[in-house]
Order: structure tokens, then C-alpha cells, then sequence
């Protein structure tokens, strides 16, 4: 054999062995017509669909975090493809259902955290289940996918061009927020359960929000360290939409406004203790500044009411650490809600 010869088989050789070694093993890859289709898929666009997801499935399982990362980035890549049609994505979504619950029953962490990272694209109802399964686990990084796998849905559903949902869907999905709140989750996973509840427009998702800022009260009195992020949301976007309503809903303006006044006396009263660490102290100053800032928006929704909007010079006082100031300015505001219009009960301020 010529030199010339030898050199070509040996490129050809290395050149097919480099192609195996980068291309998809058997059964990676999704027919392209089936990503288009409309209506239904035929059964062989549905079989690569099903050898597609069975085999990153298989990668997901095994453990190992590098198999794991491709698993989970060739499925999303699937779900984010320009162009897909829905019965594709609909379709794609039940298959990978059908083989995430061992994902979602790991005992290795990183395969159902990963398992709910891609659960977060899926659309089929019975993905319900394994999302629930998510939230109700020990891993807090598994709960906050599973609560984002909601947020998306909810999110998915009420835009602008998306299918609606019902008033029954929606409740059921303030029932999951609610269990969620019932376990004391983590910062990230309550502040999700908060964005959900701000997306949905039947009437109790707002007397929720309100139901869990005045219970989470008591678990910050408990647990002064705790960040305050997902209060001061819900906090920021209930102050929002009342101040643009023109129907004011005097019930809600003052439940608004208690919670505000509860969580500003109790975040000044642990602020004076001088017990808060120092990294946790700009998450606390800064929800003691909203909740003031709450409170002079409430009491502008009743023009009738005299007061004097003093943010400004709260804030001040919040930053050189007055304490004894502010607990003068809660007074001042203990005085304005204990009368007409509030007309809080005094023991509803505690």
C-alpha cells in the first residue's frame, strides 16, 4: 500500500472514529418532520420520540453528574426549539413523564433536582403528580423546582396568548402555595409561591397572599435571621395593584396596611435588639423601608384621611440605625389605623 493510500485509511479511520465518539449514540435523535406535526404523530415520528427521550432518560438516571447535565440540557433543548409545534411539545411532554418518576424517586439529590429543572417545560396534566412529589421533598432545592415547574405553568397559561385558566385550576394551584407555606419553606421557595399567587386573578389568590403575610409574622418572630424576601414581594405588588385600582376595597387596603405595620414594629424591634448579622441586616432595613412606604400608600387610598407622608425621612432614619425614632413613627401609625377609616383593633397590630 501506497504512503499515500496508508495516510488517506488512517485519516478515515480517525475521521470515523471521532464521529462516532460526537454523534449522538442510537436513538438520540428526533425525526425533524415530527417537530412540525400537526395534529397527531405517526408512529414512527412517535418512536424516535420515545427512543429519544428513553435514552438521555437513561444518562439522567445513572447518576453521574456529567451524564446528568447533558441529560437534562438535551431535553430542555427539545422543549426550547424554535418552530416546535404544539402536538410535537405535547406530545414530547407526556414521554418524558412517563419515564421522570423514577427520576423524581432518585436517592441521588442531583437526579431529582435535575428531574424538576425539567419538569418546569412540561404540559401534559399528569405531570401534576410528579410535580407534587417535588414539593413535598426533603431537598429544598427539589422543592424550589417543583414550585417554579408551577410558576411556569401558571405563567405559560395566563399570557397574553396563552389558553386561560379556569377559576378551578387556579384554586387548585393556591392550594398547592398553601401546603408549600405549611412546611416553612426556604427564602427562594416562598417568594416563588408569592410570584404565583400574583399571576393568578380569582379573588382569593390576593386574601392568600394576605393569609400568609400575617402568618409569617410569627415564624420571623421566631426566626429573626430569616430573610424577609418573600414578604417584602408580596408586600411590593400588593401595594402596586391597590394604588392603581380605582375601586378601593377598604377590607384588603387595611389588611394590607396591618401587615405592613406588623412586620415594620417587629423588624425595628429585632433591628434595636442588635442581634441581626451583619449580612442579613440590608434585606431587613430594606423591607422596614417598604413597609413604610406601604403604609402612606394605604392611607392615600382615603382622601378624606389627614397625614403626613414621611418616607423620606424614615428612610433616613432607617439608615443611620434610629430606632428609637422609628418606633415613634410606628406609634404615630398605631394611632392613624386604631381610628377612622382603619379602625384596626388594637390587638390586630400585635
Amino acid at each position: 500500500m501506497s504512503i499515500a493510500r496508508r495516510t488517506l485509511c488512517v485519516a478515515l479511520v480517525c475521521l470515523t472514529a471521532c464521529l462516532a465518539f460526537s454523534a449522538p449514540a442510537h436513538g438520540q435523535q428526533i425525526q425533524q418532520d415530527a417537530k412540525i406535526a400537526e395534529g397527531r404523530l405517526t408512529a414512527e415520528q412517535l418512536q424516535s420520540v420515545t427512543d429519544f427521550v428513553g435514552a438521555w432518560m437513561d444518562r439522567l438516571l445513572a447518576g453521574d453528574p456529567e451524564n446528568v447535565t447533558d441529560a437534562r440540557n438535551a431535553i430542555l433543548r427539545e422543549f426550547r426549539t424554535p418552530g416546535i409545534s404544539e402536538t410535537f411539545r405535547d406530545a414530547f411532554s407526556v414521554e418524558v413523564s412517563k419515564r421522570l418518576g423514577d427520576a423524581v424517586r432518585s436517592e441521588t439529590d442531583l437526579v431529582r433536582i435535575n428531574a424538576m429543572i425539567i419538569a418546569t417545560q412540561l404540559t401534559n396534566p399528569e405531570a401534576d403528580a410528579l410535580i407534587d412529589e417535588g414539593l413535598g421533598d426533603d431537598n429544598a432545592a427539589v422543592q424550589y423546582w417543583s414550585a417554579k415547574a408551577y410558576l411556569q405553568r401558571v405563567e405559560r397559561a395566563t399570557a397574553d396568548d396563552g389558553p386561560g385558566m379556569t377559576p378551578a385550576a387556579q384554586r387548585a394551584i393556591i392550594g398547592k402555595v398553601q401546603q408549600v407555606y405549611d412546611n416553612s419553606p426556604s427564602t427562594p421557595v416562598a417568594r416563588v409561591g408569592i410570584e404565583i399567587l400574583s399571576n393568578l386573578d380569582v379573588p382569593e389568590a390576593r386574601e392568600t397572599m394576605l393569609a400568609l403575610l400575617h402568618d409569617r409574622v410569627q415564624y420571623h418572630a421566631d426566626n429573626p435571621q430569616a430573610s424577609y424576601l418573600p414578604e417584602q414581594t408580596a408586600i411590593q405588588l400588593l401595594s402596586a395593584e391597590i394604588s392603581r385600582e380605582r375601586r378601593v376595597d377598604e377590607d384588603q387596603v387595611k389588611e394590607v396596611a396591618r401587615a405592613a405595620y406588623r412586620y415594620f414594629v417587629l423588624i425595628n424591634n429585632q433591628m434595636q435588639t442588635g442581634n441581626i448579622l451583619e449580612g442579613v441586616e440590608p434585606g431587613h432595613l430594606s423591607m422596614l423601608d417598604w413597609c413604610y412606604k406601604c403604609l402612606n400608600a394605604m392611607a392615600a387610598k382615603f382622601p378624606n384621611l389627614s397625614f403626613t407622608n414621611d418616607a423620606e425621612t424614615i428612610n433616613d432614619q432607617i439608615k443611620l440605625g434610629e430606632w428609637d425614632k422609628l418606633a415613634d413613627a410606628a406609634q404615630r401609625w398605631r394611632n392613624i389605623l386604631t381610628t377612622t377609616p382603619f379602625s384596626i383593633p388594637a390587638d390586630g397590630l400585635e
